[in-house]
């Protein structure tokens, strides 16, 4: 979005701002107290910005000196101190070039930090005849604008890749398959997700069983006990895009009361659940107690 807007001793001033794959929204704004003021003033204009994503912008002049000596202006951010932007003998005269830095050095690049929500810009001309047409911010500091700067204004191809995750169990044999594993090969089932996405995820969270958990270098341990888990990730990136999966853990070993040892209570406990659906006992998973899960115990006897 551009607007225009004509004041004294200036020439078009055309704002365009981008940050985060979208135009940021400018409207007319009232007047504010300058952070400074020069002598003599040569044309002022305020606009109101609404910031959607808090970052860091690189602020991009497009100014034409008049001569070597009258080739800066002051900018003015939320009401905080003057940046003299430009202000450099190097500014062809009466050619168009783009500035991003300030008091003359080239290597002191005017870098903002914003807030989501609305900020105050203030142009002020402090030297005669100095024209500016186009200011852009943009929170890609590797953009350097070309031309009228369309390069580094124009909203960047959406995003529409939702963010992934895959899961791993550290120390099981057994693989993920769908959105279910029973895993027996370890007594307490470790849970490591990992969320990727092509640009970058902004956010990620995580449910055992309808309650949030968090990780530890990136794992969640289940409970010392066989059981079934239900274990959920919800992500999201920049553009706004999404992920919410859930899986099932079904943790079976045979070591039933976890005493550190497949033994005689573990074969009574399968005795005492025979027919049944108990999920501690039920070591193939397959929903009832039976002739399976005593296999399991005595091939994993003494383990």
């Amino acid at each position: 979005m551009h607007i225009t807007k004509l004041i004294p001793s200036y020439k078009n001033i055309i704002l365009g701002l981008y940050a985060m794959g979208s135009l940021l929204y400018v409207v007319p704004g009232g007047q504010v107290q300058a952070a400074c003021t020069p002598s003599v003033d040569y044309g002022t204009v305020t606009l109101s910005v609404n910031v959607t994503s808090a970052a860091t912008y690189r602020v991009w002049s497009r100014i034409m000196p008049p001569d070597n000596y009258n080739n800066s202006y002051s900018l003015e951010i939320d009401g905080g101190n003057c940046i003299v932007v430009g202000d450099s003998s190097s500014l062809q005269a009466n050619s168009w070039s783009w500035v991003d830095y300030r008091d003359g050095s080239s290597s002191n690049k005017i870098d903002v930090s914003l807030s989501a929500g609305t900020h105050t810009i203030k142009l002020i001309g402090t030297e005669p005849s100095v024209a500016v047409d186009r200011l852009i911010l943009t929170s890609d500091t590797s953009c350097v604008p070309s031309g009228v700067g369309d390069n580094c204004a124009s909203p960047a191809p959406g995003d529409t890749i939702a963010p992934t995750v895959n899961f791993t169990f550290p120390g099981a044999s057994e693989s993920l398959v769908g959105d279910a594993i029973t895993i027996g090969s370890v007594r307490q089932a470790v849970v490591q997700p990992s969320v990727t996405d092509n640009v970058g995820v902004t956010s990620a969270t995580y449910q055992v069983n309808g309650s949030t958990v968090s990780l530890t270098s990136g794992q969640y341990t289940l409970p010392n006990q066989n059981g079934d888990y239900t274990f959920r990730v919800s992500a999201s990136d920049a553009a706004g895009n999404t992920l919410d999966r859930t899986i099932t853990v079904r943790s079976r070993h045979p070591d039933i009361n976890r005493d550190g040892s497949v033994g005689l209570s573990d074969f009574t406990r399968l005795l005492l659940q025979w027919g049944s659906s108990n999920v501690e006992s039920d070591l193939d998973a397959n929903g009832s107690v039976g002739l399976g899960d005593f296999t399991k115990v005595l091939l994993h006897w003494g383990e």
